[in-house]
């Protein structure tokens, strides 16, 4: 398994933060069947791959690897036991203005999540 950019262990869910390299013609294809069950929006990661339509040819095979890991960190959940993969795209928001002592911004990140009113000790 690669390494995953957050993992958060209560109540176990992978967070990965995706920046435009991300979004490419082998993601975009290997964006899965709707048995899968996802933290995120299927559709919109299909569309940004088809806009962004990103290249990353060092090394050659790097957007095919990227696409790979992606893929491992999306099927992880079902192989663990843990809650599915949610992604963030790095575009969506401006990240680093959340405060994390911030209750309002604790509520944003929650809601940016899909998790608004889950566990908000």
């Amino acid at each position: 398994m690669p390494n995953v950019d957050f993992f958060i262990p209560e109540p176990g869910f992978i967070v990965e933060f995706d920046e435009s390299p991300h979004f490419t013609k082998p993601r975009e294809i290997s964006c899965y069947s709707d048995a899968l069950t996802l933290g995120f929006n299927k559709a919109k990661w299909i569309n940004l791959c088809a806009t962004l339509n990103k290249k990353d040819n060092d090394p050659a095979y790097r957007d095919e690897q990227r696409a790979w890991y992606d893929l491992l960190r999306d099927f992880a959940p079902r192989i663990l036991k843990i809650k599915p993969t949610i992604r963030l795209y790095a575009s969506d928001y401006v990240w680093c203005s959340l405060k994390a002592n911030s209750k309002p911004d604790q509520e944003k990140f929650r809601e940016l999540l899909g998790l608004r009113g889950v566990d908000e000790e």
